[in-house]
């Protein structure tokens, strides 16, 4: 059983700098890696000593990442209690705590590591951080009573001082790990994005390109009746076409602003979002493939002070999306009061999205597994639509199951409620 640490003692040890500072420095979790076991061999034959532990002390534990000589059962990732053995002695004082005779001394025979670990003899030194915080204890122990000197004492100072910048080091370069996959990982993500977008403005920048070549050939004959509604048409084609790569330039603006942590700057006025919801479905109904697209709204209109534009891309986000990820079933849309709330639900019977990718349906670049690279995306439409939603003072959430279609809902503060 562990010994109770005294109130003064925990105190210090839990200080909370020091606690931060042992857990950056993440300690080993199964085996004894080489620098450690290297300073523990080399402390047993410096010091002619059986036993070597090197421990890191949490707010309630020590956990041993490196030692030598020590029972069966106590490997690299072992726990144990702070009343457990001295080590947290060390810690607490800063100091070297040399001990002649640990299984005589009133203060240290009754911890379980005494008995465990058969210490007669212990010198313990601090493993300390380059800043200064003690993180946890360098020791050797004798199976006999021992006297250590000046130079035992000095020699363990300067091997716990290898181990605290090997410890440093390791936790350095598993920063760096990270950051290294991060950046990889934003790369990859810029590509595809990249990719996405540049595939999403070359298509209509085709079709603009196409009516403008069909205007000049028809305006370089002679306009006649005949001729006139087909220029018009393709006017309003290429009209329609630039306002979609307007709408896409403006979106990506909006993400650049959400990457740079700012606000939107909204431009609110009363809107309706039964009338919204109702156009937006008559655009799209054209790319439905058939399908149907049905708008249920109880109340004759929703008007909240909101910024038309950015809800209408909202709108334009969710059901592209339910098209997209639904090549077949209807998509249904509804927009009714929930007491001082204008409740947004889109819903298809698509793919669905997977269990493990919901949690981060709404990072910018992300798509579900089941979709990456089958259907085309950037992976930035939730992403906008999360943050106008917010920017409203409105909520956001999705309902999906893998094969059996997803519910987008949103929630905004209508006219004369609180944000």
């Amino acid at each position: 059983m562990a010994t109770e640490l005294s109130g003064a003692l925990l105190a210090r040890i839990r200080d909370p700098e020091r606690l931060a500072a042992v857990r950056r420095l993440e300690p080993p979790a199964t085996s004894v890696e080489e620098p450690f076991a290297r300073q523990a061999r080399l402390a047993a034959r410096l010091l002619a000593a059986p036993g070597v532990l090197i421990s890191l002390i949490d707010g309630g534990r020590q956990v041993l990442a490196g030692g030598l000589g020590l029972p069966d059962g106590w490997g690299v990732g072992r726990e144990a209690a702070l009343g457990f053995g001295l080590c947290p002695y060390v810690v607490a004082g800063g100091a070297p705590l040399p001990v002649a005779d640990a299984r005589e001394h009133p203060a240290y025979r009754d911890l379980p590591a005494v008995a465990e670990f058969d210490i007669a003899g212990y010198l313990g030194v601090p493993l300390e951080t380059d800043d200064g915080q003690v993180v946890g204890s360098f020791c050797v122990f004798d199976h006999r009573p021992r006297e250590w000197s000046v130079d035992d004492v000095a020699a363990a100072e300067d091997l716990a001082a290898t181990v605290a910048t090997a410890l440093d080091l390791r936790a350095a370069a598993a920063r760096a790990r990270r950051q290294a996959e991060t950046a990889e990982a934003a790369i990859r993500a810029r590509d595809e994005f990249l990719a996405g977008v540049s595939h999403d403005l070359k298509t209509p920048l085709s079709t603009i390109k196409g009516y403008a070549q069909l205007l000049r050939m028809r305006a370089s004959r002679e306009v006649t009746p005949e001729t006139l509604p087909g220029i018009v048409d393709g006017a309003a084609k290429i009209e329609a076409t630039a306002n979609k790569m307007t709408a896409l330039i403006n979106e990506l603006l909006d993400v650049a602003r959400l990457e740079a942590g700012e606000p939107l700057r909204l431009e609110c006025a009363p809107t309706d979002l039964v009338a919204l919801a109702a156009e937006a479905i008559a655009m799209h109904r054209a790319n439905s493939e058939g399908r149907r697209i049905d708008l249920v709204a109880p109340e004759a209109e929703l008007v909240g002070d909101w910024d038309q534009v950015r809800l209408e891309r909202v709108l334009d986000n969710l059901l592209s999306n339910a098209l997209k990820y639904s090549r077949e079933g209807a998509v249904t849309v509804r927009a009714a009061r929930d007491g001082d709330r204008a409740v947004l639900a889109v819903r298809d019977t698509g793919v669905g999205i997977p269990a493990d990718d919901l949690p981060r349906i709404f990072e910018r670049f992300h798509r579900g597994g089941n979709v990456e690279g089958r259907i085309a995306g950037t992976g930035l439409g939730l992403a906008g639509v999360r943050h106008i939603v917010e920017q409203h003072g409105g909520t956001i959430d999705v309902a999906s199951r893998e094969g059996a279609g997803t519910t987008v809902t949103v929630r905004l503060p209508l006219a004369g409620s609180e944000g």
